[in-house]
């Protein structure tokens, strides 16, 4: 077989392989949960069509919702620059080049994930590469999040928000009601406006003489 003919041949193999990787992430995009071996594969496909980015991750629980019942839904988020793991959970990169492109559901004690366009694995915010066989006992399947639960979800985040926010209202009122009374000189009852201080001052030196001159009696 001439150069040309295998050259020919590698690009057909190249062709058919590229369209059955197209077909196996297909399959797997349509799975219900991405099972753990996958989870390498599936994420670094989020690459495709995104440049400038060079890490993908998925946050901890409660690193995107507050409320018990939906802090096991997390966010898969592109990041240019190695992210760093907040104190929520969540990956963020120190130079806010992010774009979140998705939520899946993960296990209570899911470590937090962050792959590489090479799929090397990091773990629970460090930036040391962990092997296949030591990363994947500690991961779980990513489950897929239902419409209906993701919108409820941002519901319960609305009502803790605004709860926190009146909350907040309340304290800067109550802040702003103790700093009226103490810049109104009426709200202290030894304080009077009316009362002469140099009549105070000539009080207290004629008791003062007063006292000086009773003492000079005194033998």
């Amino acid at each position: 077989m001439s150069g040309r003919s295998q050259k020919k041949l590698r690009r057909q193999q190249n062709k058919e392989d590229k369209i059955q990787k197209k077909i196996e992430l297909r399959k797997l995009s349509s799975l219900p949960s991405i099972p753990v071996d996958k989870i390498s594969e599936y994420l670094v496909s989020k690459f495709v069509g995104k440049t400038g980015y060079h890490f993908v991750s998925i946050g901890k629980v409660g690193s995107l919702f507050l409320h018990k019942d939906y802090q096991d839904i997390v966010p898969i988020v592109l990041h240019n620059s190695f992210p760093v793991m907040s104190a929520t959970g969540r990956f963020n990169d120190i130079n806010r080049k992010d774009c979140a492109i998705g939520v899946v559901k993960v296990k209570q004690e899911f470590p937090g994930l962050v792959i590489d366009r090479h799929l090397n694995m990091y773990l629970n915010g460090c930036s040391i590469v962990v092997k296949d066989e030591d990363a994947l006992p500690q991961l779980c399947d990513l489950e897929r999040v239902k419409v209906e639960d993701l919108n409820a979800a941002v519901k319960t985040q609305e009502s803790i928000f605004s709860a926190r926010m009146d909350s907040i209202i309340k304290s800067l009122d109550q802040a702003t009601k103790n700093m009226d009374k103490l810049l109104d000189p009426y709200s202290d009852p030894y304080s009077d406006p009316y009362l002469d201080e140099e009549n105070i001052l000539k009080e207290d030196m004629t008791d003062s003489l007063t006292e000086t001159e009773e003492t000079k009696e005194i033998p």
